[in-house]
């Protein structure tokens, strides 16, 4: 087709490896639709709680292909990876359509964006701690995305003295720290984990936490159960 890559992106054996095949051909026509055909594509499984490690069951790397090309992939990317949500957000919805039987889950990246802004979330909940544990008092940060607060949450899981939470609803959730030791009923308490139940208020809320269609067989399932990650 106009705009495939030259190698195909890589894929798992057995019954996954048409729903993967499929995923990276419609993520390439999506590509081609935006008139960024000078990319390339690589699948790739999950590493960090960034790549939605745990619900994510494989990644789509894109990278351009020249320079110029990486340049216009900024776009792609949006105001706080935003735009980048939409499409992987998209791309789910489109897969789960296709198969009558979807329980894959796929995340796209784009030239690094989401381990670097991993990096950078890790590095600011680390002196936030060192703040909150020398003055003792509470510290909100700035209203994120689940996946962006679910990080915060598990690079503070086990500093000592400290202990988070998340407030507010929707598009203006944020997370708290606050000076207290870390326990399992804290850790499992917070909706920014594993199984996530804020994220059906932030679906609720019409929030943007939406991008990981885990159950994309209809619109009212993608709502509900397919809250996640930025």
């Amino acid at each position: 087709m106009p705009g495939a890559p030259e190698e195909p992106p890589m894929q798992p054996s057995g019954d996954a490896e048409d729903e993967v095949d499929f995923a990276g051909r419609t993520l390439r026509d999506l590509l081609t639709l935006l008139g960024l055909e000078d990319t390339e594509i690589e699948a790739r499984e999950p590493e960090t709680p960034g790549d939605g490690e745990g619900r994510v069951t494989q990644i789509f790397d894109i990278n351009g292909a020249t320079e110029d090309a990486s340049d216009e992939l900024g776009l792609l990317i949006g105001r706080r990876g935003e735009t980048l949500g939409s499409l992987q957000y998209l791309l789910n919805v489109m897969v789960g359509r296709h198969y009558d039987d979807h329980d894959m889950v796929f995340g796209v990246d784009v030239e690094g964006y989401r381990r670097r802004r991993e990096d950078s979330l890790v590095q600011m909940a680390q002196r936030v701690a060192d703040e909150v544990r020398e003055t003792g008092d509470v510290i909100t940060l700035e209203p994120m995305p689940a996946a962006e607060r679910r990080i915060i949450h598990l690079a503070l899981s086990e500093e000592p003295g400290v202990v988070t939470e998340s407030v507010g609803r929707g598009s203006d959730r944020q997370v708290e720290v606050m000076p207290g030791e870390p326990g399992a009923d804290d850790y499992l308490s917070d909706g920014d984990y594993a199984d996530d139940p804020d994220d059906a208020d932030d679906a609720e809320d019409g929030g943007e936490d939406a991008e990981y269609a885990e159950d994309s067989g209809g619109d009212e399932d993608i709502e509900e159960d397919a809250a996640g990650e930025q």
